[in-house]
C-alpha cells in the first residue's frame, strides 16, 4: 500500500502511547467479535509519521476474507468535513463568523420551535416550544444546532422529519432549508450533540455562500478541490 507518511519506530517517538493505542485495536476488536462490524482499518498519524496502522477483522465475513491494509471502503457524509473545512478557512480571513446566528444568512432559521419530548405520544405530536436563543454558525459546524436525521430521534419527530421528505436527494438546497425552517429542532441550540444534517454541502454551505460571497465560496472550492467542475446539480450530505 502506498502511504506518504513514513512509520514510526514506536509510537513514543512521535509522542504517543503504546498501550493507549492498544485501547484502539482492543475496542475495535471487541466490535469485531461481537459482530457489530465486520472489520476495521485503524491508521494513527502524528508529526508526519504513522504510530499505529492495523487491519482487523474482516472485509467480507461470508467469504471468511480477512481485512486488508489496503481495502476501499466506502465512507458517507464527507460533504461535512469539506464544508467545514471551507468555513474555517473563510473565518480566518475574515468572510465569516461563526458566532453569526444561521438567520442572518437562512432566514428560515430565524424563530424555531424546539420538540421538548418526541418520545411522549399522549398528544400524538411532539410537544414544542420557542428557541432560547438563535442557532450559531458553529452549531452547525459542531452538530448542536437541534438539526437531526429522522432514525435519529422520537417516534413523534421522526414521523415529521420522514413525512417532510427532509433527505430526498432529488431536492433543492433551498427545498430543504424551507423543510427544515418548518420543522420542530430536536434539542434547544447550543445545548446537545447529536449527528445529524447541521452541516454538509446543502443547508449548511448556504452561511458560506451568503455570508462569504459566492465568489469568495467559489475561491475555497477552488483551493479544495482545483481540478473539479462544479456539475451545479444538488450534492449529498
Amino acid at each position: 500500500m502506498s502511504f506518504e507518511f513514513p512509520r514510526a519506530n514506536k509510537p513514543e517517538d512521535v509522542g504517543l502511547s503504546s498501550p493507549r493505542l492498544a485501547r484502539i485495536r482492543d475496542a475495535l476488536q471487541a466490535d469485531i467479535d461481537k459482530a457489530v462490524v465486520p472489520g476495521a482499518v485503524a491508521l494513527v498519524a502524528r508529526r508526519g509519521q504513522i504510530a499505529s496502522l492495523d487491519a482487523l477483522g474482516y472485509r467480507d465475513r461470508e467469504a471468511g476474507a480477512a481485512m486488508k491494509l489496503d481495502t476501499i471502503f466506502r465512507i458517507a457524509s464527507m460533504t461535512k468535513p469539506f464544508t467545514s473545512e471551507a468555513a474555517m478557512m473563510l473565518a480566518e480571513e475574515g468572510r465569516l463568523l461563526i458566532a453569526d446566528p444561521v438567520s442572518r444568512f437562512i432566514p428560515e432559521f430565524a424563530d424555531l420551535q424546539v420538540a421538548v419530548d418526541s418520545d411522549d405520544r399522549s398528544d400524538g405530536k411532539p410537544k414544542i416550544e420557542p428557541s432560547r436563543h438563535e442557532m450559531s454558525v458553529h452549531d452547525l459546524l459542531r452538530h448542536t444546532s437541534g438539526l437531526t436525521y429522522a432514525h435519529l430521534t422520537g417516534p413523534l419527530l421522526k414521523s415529521r422529519y420522514e413525512g417532510a421528505g427532509v433527505v430526498d436527494e432529488k431536492q433543492t438546497n433551498a427545498e430543504m432549508v424551507g423543510k427544515l425552517g418548518r420543522l420542530p429542532l430536536a434539542y434547544q441550540p447550543g445545548t446537545t450533540w447529536q449527528y445529524g444534517v447541521s452541516i454538509g454541502e446543502r443547508h449548511g454551505a448556504r452561511p458560506l455562500h451568503r455570508g462569504a460571497h459566492l465568489q469568495a465560496a467559489r475561491s475555497v472550492q477552488h483551493r479544495l478541490w482545483p481540478n473539479r467542475r462544479s456539475s451545479g446539480g444538488p450534492a449529498a450530505n
